[in-house]
């Protein structure tokens, strides 16, 4: 499917929902189905009221997590919403970051370390709303599948600004 047609899809049912529950569970299912990833290798967490931290708005076992402050310097995270710019990285578990999160179970599963990581900022009319990030983990490299692309990045890009004007 071509990313325009992903799009007016996409448009389509985020429309549909009438619960922000449910705009965030539709937008997530259909994200990850687009680049071949599970529902809990996307992210989106959003930037509080005053502007000064990010929150896990999904997946929903990490809403009460904690949250990260914007003014943080390692977090990628912080850097994409900071910067309002995306960002890939095919090498994440090897690169410096704080895993904290990843340690995290979902319904008893074992936690997985993220090791390829797209992160976009969910931008619209202006002003960042948050962050939305697909990744891939695994044990190692390879068993978290392929790595993500430049293209795959831009596509992500456009999806994250329609998600943010439905947030």
């Amino acid at each position: 499917m071509k990313l325009d047609e992903f799009c007016t899809i996409l448009d389509k049912f985020l429309s549909g929902e009438q619960s922000y529950q449910g705009r965030l569970e539709t937008a997530v299912r259909l994200v990850s189905r687009a680049f071949n990833v599970k529902p809990d290798e996307v992210a989106i967490l959003l930037i509080d009221e005053k502007g000064e931290t990010l929150g896990f708005a999904w997946p929903p076992h990490l809403k009460e997590a904690g949250i990260i402050p914007l003014s943080a310097t390692n977090p990628l995270v912080a850097k994409t919403a900071r910067e309002n710019r995306g960002f890939l990285n095919n090498t994440f578990a090897v690169t410096p970051h704080a895993s904290f999160f990843e340690k995290f179970r979902d319904k008893g599963n074992q936690p997985l370390p993220i090791q390829k990581i797209m992160s976009v900022p969910l931008a619209g009319s202006g002003t960042i709303k948050g962050v939305l990030q697909v990744s891939r983990k695994g044990q190692d490299p390879a068993s978290a599948g392929a790595d993500f692309s430049k293209n795959e990045l831009l596509a992500l890009e456009k999806i994250a600004s329609l998600i943010a004007a439905h947030l």
